[in-house]
């Protein structure tokens, strides 16, 4: 049946329906794809906008950068007596531990455990280093312990605490037992890397050795 010959009734039917039909197609398969895209590229334009203006920020401030560096390694000769100091970053590690042993006895606290690690690099050639610590005492002696790990002469901090009353703790036996982690730091690097970098500088030694005795067969 072709349009005209369909009923008026059935043509103003089909008509509205059109209408209504046409848009909302328009809308589905054009508009709101277009709409779509341009707010991802709305989006694009202004990530690469706040980009550019950090950009043009730290490029304001570059001149700013050699007096902010020797500012920074002014302020790290300063606190470098405070420093932990070994051959490497194993050793140093073990020289907080000392240290932290130290200061628990003079507080009194009883030390069930201590394990001493390498923490990893902070920039600057600082690395930091990690002694966990488990003991037992009573407040008072972890109180002091933890002030004279803050006022003491060393560059630490406790990076974590966890205290637990022992419920068979009796006149004789320390009432609280606790785990803290201490962290200290270093000047260097880890020897995860120092040992890397030997074991090239020995394969590199031993090639040119290897090399010569060629060279010398020949």
């Amino acid at each position: 049946m072709s349009f005209a010959d369909m009923s008026p009734r059935d043509r103003r039917a089909l008509v509205l329906g059109g209408a209504v039909l046409v848009p909302a197609l328009l809308f589905a398969l054009v508009v709101r794809p277009l709409a779509g895209s341009l707010g991802e590229v709305r989006e694009r334009t202004r990530m690469e906008r706040e980009l550019l203006a950090r950009e043009m920020g730290l490029l304001r401030q570059a001149g700013e950068f050699p007096a902010r560096l020797d500012s920074a390694r002014a302020a790290l000769r300063a606190e470098a007596p405070r420093l932990f100091r070994g051959v490497d970053g194993l050793a140093a590690a073990s020289a907080l531990e000392n240290y932290v042993g130290e200061k628990a006895e003079a507080s009194r606290v009883l030390v069930r455990r201590s394990e001493s690690r390498e923490g990893g690099a902070e920039g600057s050639g600082l690395l930091s280093l990690q002694v966990d610590l488990q003991g037992e005492g009573d407040l008072q002696a972890l109180l002091t312990l933890l002030r004279g790990l803050d006022t003491g002469t060393r560059l630490v901090r406790v990076d974590r605490l966890s205290v637990e009353r022992r419920e068979a703790a009796g006149p004789e036996t320390a009432p609280l037992s606790f785990t803290l982690t201490v962290v200290g730091y270093t000047l260097g690097v880890p020897s995860s890397a120092a040992d890397s970098t030997a074991s090239s500088d020995d394969s590199a030694d031993s090639e040119d050795a290897s090399e010569s005795e060629t060279g010398e067969g020949r």
